[in-house]
């Protein structure tokens, strides 16, 4: 999915396939359409997905940091989309989850406000089924300052979704367990680098609790937080801080090795590359490699594009308007980039 801005900050989304085009290696290629263009609020600034009303159909909810809402596109089943329902949310929406918070089987809206400094919770009403969605009034947890990042799991095994949020102004992260009924107990903030704005989760050390790692753009590193307490609450300790480029934007945790341990990959904003650290699963991680990607890479993700059983690197480039493929070859190492050109 890309984002469009033109001059007049009306901005769009283009559900764009990449283009067509053969990968000697490994025989990845993309079949182009011609992509249908969503109209958003304004400054898009997070997408999350899922079937909103449950009709079997995956829905897009966008958060719009400078209109203060979210636009939710309920699907077709075909690619296309109908025209966006906007439900108004806490000031300047950085980040956006949907997640049943409530246990109703109904999945609902988060986001955090980086302005205000809260999370927002819109509790779905609407009936199962139907071709229309609604949503409750906000519910307002309060969380750190200056939030760019949220994530949801289940950390403390309750059952109840629970959040952390990255706190880019006061250098931490906040972890809100959930109640299960769309609120929060109070926040328990940790201490991470200078200017958080990306994290992963997964568990780092095998024992079973999930772990944190947090790209620290201000520092140029990121921070390690093991999960030593799960039940009745979460405590995380401070294990280490590794380096990474200049600028780190985005973090992923995977097995790009094949040894069963998570190892982490980064992009670096400022050095136009990503760097690689091999977990030795303990908390722990080797001194970083890196690759050159596109210019500017502002996000990255994990996955395995050409069936070969093994996790390839794919990166957005802002500065080149392109996309970026490393193909893994299960040892670590990867092939040279093959870069995709997006829309501008």
């Amino acid at each position: 999915m890309i984002r469009k801005q033109n001059k007049t900050r009306n901005t769009k989304l283009f559900l764009e396939p990449l283009e067509h085009r053969t990968v000697p290696v490994a025989g990845v290629y993309f079949v182009p359409t011609s992509p249908p263009t969503l109209t958003t609020g304004t400054n898009p600034d997070s997408v999350d997905v899922g079937d909103v009303n449950d009709d079997g159909r995956v829905d897009i909810v966008v958060a719009n940091y400078t209109s203060n809402d979210v636009s939710v596109f309920l699907g077709n089943g075909d690619g296309t989309y109908q025209t966006p329902v906007i439900f108004s949310v806490s000031p300047n929406p950085s980040s956006v989850i949907v997640a049943d918070f409530n246990n109703d089987c109904k999945l609902d809206i988060a986001t955090s406000s980086f302005s205000s400094n809260n999370i927002c919770v819109l509790l779905n009403t609407g009936t199962n089924g139907a071709n229309t969605v609604s949503f409750g009034a906000q519910i307002l947890s309060p969380a750190g300052n200056g939030i760019k990042a949220l994530a949801q799991l289940d950390f403390n095994g309750d059952k109840n979704i629970d959040l952390i949020a990255v706190n880019s102004k006061s250098n931490s992260i906040s972890l809100l367990l959930g109640k299960g009924d769309g609120t929060f107990q109070i926040e328990q903030t940790f201490a991470v680098g200078t200017t958080p704005v990306a994290l992963a989760i997964g568990d780092l050390n095998g024992d079973g609790c999930l772990d944190v790692v947090v790209a620290n753009q201000g520092s140029n590193n990121f921070s390690v937080l093991l999960c030593t307490s799960s039940i009745p609450g979460c405590v995380f300790e401070r294990q280490g801080i590794y380096d990474l480029g200049s600028s780190p934007s985005s973090i992923a945790l995977g097995d790009i090795n094949g040894d069963g341990i998570l190892d982490v990959v980064a992009t670096n904003k400022g050095d136009n590359n990503v760097s690689l650290l091999l977990g030795n699963g303990n908390g722990t991680f080797k001194c970083q490699t890196t690759l050159s990607v596109g210019t500017a890479p502002c996000s990255v993700a994990l996955g395995d594009l050409n069936s070969d059983g093994t996790l390839d690197i794919v990166t957005t480039n802002g500065g080149s308007n392109n996309i970026s493929i490393l193909l893994g070859n299960g040892n670590g190492s990867f092939n040279r980039q093959i870069n995709y050109a997006s829309s501008t």
